[in-house]
């Protein structure tokens, strides 16, 4: 794979973009995660510029007591 030969710098660029794509693809097409953003004040330009360092500023999305 191409991946494996690229500098550390690149391969986070990488990951980053396809972070900010899932989270911005969940927030536009699933009705829980638009819902859960919205309620906890996730705004629209931090899913623009979503990185792995902006993970901590999602809701925590876990199980419900069972």
């Amino acid at each position: 794979m191409e991946r494996e030969t690229w500098p550390v710098e690149r391969f986070r660029e990488f990951i980053d973009q396809q972070l900010r794509e899932q989270v911005q693809r969940a927030s536009r097409e699933v009705p829980y995660y638009r819902r859960a953003f919205r309620e906890h004040d996730v705004a629209e330009a931090l899913l623009e510029r979503f990185s792995v360092a902006d993970l901590p500023q999602l809701p925590y999305i876990g199980q419900g007591k069972g």
